[in-house]
């Protein structure tokens, strides 16, 4: 016992030393026996309290996977409201992005985790039930959406024909552009328009449009070839230089407006097409100011140079009055 114990007081000694470096407590390489004494106490006073707050310690861990539970429950309840977003998804067919209004009408807020926990007005209250549309506004009619846009003031002063600029000149310039900047949107947007998304070329309920080739038959197709016929149709008319003279010396032919009228006759079917088919779309790139600005300026235009027929504007007809009322179009 004697060297049991010697070997254990050169052990803290030695660990002391290591661990407890000048200290009151340390005397001449020894630890004081009271400091040592007060310590052990100390240590058993913290057991036995561990030993009286173990059942609050049991009740708090039962409260907390309670809280637990509750939350996965209401996360998993949130995802199956939101399922029918998704139900016409699988691995192997095309991602399509809900659009703001879906998710709008099927989150509604918090009012799916108010259903879990029952929240309204009052603790145990019941939520009133919102009365649904027979008719879904669409998205480029609704607010913000339909006042977005990066131009400010009215199209007038940058339709009008400038001085000493021959207005055939100006109407082939800006035809270009618009065929140019349409395209773009429709680039940004194609992988949405498919054969079995975009069966026909529509423009809303009611409007339908069938493409008329060269021999003057006319044929229902997809959206998407309706669209690429009408872009390499005019991509051809752009590139044919007794149609677009771009040489000096050459003149437009006389029926050089009436070219102009067809192409913009095509151009706002595709407008049409994608303001009621895939502005949801725009709205997920954050390109509605742009295209919205791009349309104002097309119908600014087709204003001011008698280029487009009323029939031509009916699907897109609330719109434009709205564009009206904000004072944009000239």
């Amino acid at each position: 016992m004697g060297r049991e114990d010697t070997t254990s007081s050169s052990f803290m000694t030695d660990l002391s030393a290591v661990i407890l470096p000048a200290r009151p407590w340390r005397r001449q390489g020894r630890l004081n026996k009271s400091y040592l004494e007060r310590l052990k106490k100390y240590h058993l006073s913290i057991f036995k309290g561990f030993e009286r707050i173990k059942p609050c310690l049991l009740l708090h861990t039962c409260f907390i996977s309670f809280l637990h539970l509750s939350i996965f429950t209401a996360i998993l309840s949130s995802v199956f409201h939101l399922l029918p977003l998704f139900a016409h998804l699988s691995p192997l067919q095309d991602i399509h992005l809900p659009s703001p209004l879906q998710l709008h009408h099927h989150t509604n807020g918090f009012n799916i985790m108010s259903g879990f926990f029952n929240i309204s007005g009052k603790f145990g209250g019941k939520t009133k039930p919102k009365r649904s549309s027979s008719a879904v506004r669409p998205l480029f009619l609704c607010q913000p959406y339909c006042n977005n846009s990066i131009v400010k003031g009215n199209f007038k002063t940058i339709v009008q024909l400038p001085k000493y600029v021959d207005a055939n000149e100006w109407l082939a310039v800006n035809v270009f552009d618009f065929y140019n900047y349409i395209n773009m949107f429709y680039g940004s947007i194609s992988d949405f328009c498919t054969l079995r998304d975009c069966p026909t070329m529509s423009a809303g309920a009611g409007f339908e449009y069938l493409w008329m080739d060269g021999q003057k038959k006319t044929s229902r197709v997809p959206a998407p070839q309706y669209i690429d016929f009408v872009m390499s149709w005019i991509q051809t008319l752009v590139n044919d230089e007794n149609t677009f003279p771009t040489k000096d010396g050459r003149e437009f032919p006389a029926t050089f407006q009436q070219t102009v009228r067809a192409i913009f006759k095509q151009l706002i079917r595709v407008f049409a097409h994608i303001y009621h088919s895939h502005y949801d779309k725009m709205l997920s790139l954050c390109q509605e100011g742009h295209f919205n600005s791009l349309f104002a300026h097309f119908v600014s235009f087709g204003r001011e140079f008698d280029l487009l027929d009323k029939k031509d504007i009916v699907p897109l007809q609330e719109l434009i009055d709205i564009m009206d009322s904000n004072g944009i179009l000239c």
